[in-house]
């Protein structure tokens, strides 16, 4: 979900209930395990030294929104039930019970560019705003996620994005995935979206006097996040795809991220690792 969308009757306070189950128990943190295990496909023994706790839980493939090059596209309609979605976040948590940062998707500032794109029906930017008040309100870390596509290719968001003060600006060059947002049983296509590793650059050479941008291109991007979906599996993406893991209800979260395809060099490499807490952030509003 990329945004606060209208009130959807029991399914939505059913989300709601979920979302809230997430901001209480989750805080990223890091923990060591030096363990021994196989591959599931090539059997060749391999060692995990860093597991990060922090983990993307997409809790549902539906959504408001029709983004041209989402990734994780509405293919099923299941929502794990409530208790099995404690559950599995139980088993994800170590310490924590508070939010820290919420992160926000905004691709353009120009409505008529957002429609294009599918993200909304022309009030995406005034949500924005509201959200970026919240946490202003609640002493929330706000940070701005922005997908780079031929869209919004040419547009120039640094006043917007200097103006929003976010501590954090991911700019993601647009990803495309077998089965999801391209080929065969996609619910997307997203080709004609897709920008060279050129167009992103000068895409991010354009804004480049931003602070707080941290840009993400492909390479840095498809193996380096674990990702969970909405059956609480993890989605190894190492080959174009989305091949999931075991449920970590039914095998436990150490075992299923045997199959997660988790780059741990790479989460390193993009700036995975950075002062997380609230506490260590000076939010100056």
């Amino acid at each position: 979900m990329s945004c606060v969308t209208e009130v959807l009757g029991e399914a939505w306070e059913r989300f709601v209930l979920i979302v809230v189950e997430i901001l209480q128990l989750f805080i990223p943190k890091w923990r060591h395990v030096i363990q021994q295990h196989t591959c599931h496909e090539s059997k060749e023994h391999y060692s995990i030294h860093i597991v990060p706790i922090s983990v993307n839980y997409h809790l549902t493939r539906q959504c408001n929104y029709k983004c041209g090059f989402c990734f994780h596209t509405a293919k099923t309609s299941f929502v794990l039930p409530l208790e099995e979605a404690r559950k599995g976040l139980r088993m994800l948590k170590k310490e924590g019970k508070y939010l820290d940062i919420l992160a926000i998707s905004c691709d353009s500032f120009d409505e008529e560019t957002n429609c294009n794109i599918g993200r909304g029906r022309g009030t995406h930017i005034k949500k924005l705003m509201k959200i970026r008040d919240w946490c202003h309100q609640y002493n929330v870390a706000f940070k701005i996620n922005t997908v780079v596509n031929m869209e919004n290719l040419e547009e120039d968001m640094s006043d917007n994005i200097v103006a929003l003060r976010p501590v954090r600006w991911k700019v993601f060059q647009c990803l495309l995935l077998k089965g999801e947002n391209v080929g065969e049983n996609a619910l997307r296509n997203a080709e004609k979206l897709y920008v060279t590793d050129q167009q992103f650059q000068n895409f991010l050479d354009r804004h480049k006097n931003v602070p707080v941008l941290v840009p993400e291109s492909n390479q840095k991007m498809q193996n380096s996040y674990l990702i969970l979906d909405e059956y609480m599996r993890f989605l190894d993406c190492t080959r174009g795809d989305k091949k999931p893991s075991p449920s970590i209800l039914d095998i436990g979260v150490k075992n299923a991220l045997n199959f997660s395809g988790f780059d741990e060099k790479m989460f390193k490499k993009r700036g995975g690792v950075y002062k997380w807490s609230k506490a260590s952030m000076n939010l100056d509003w």
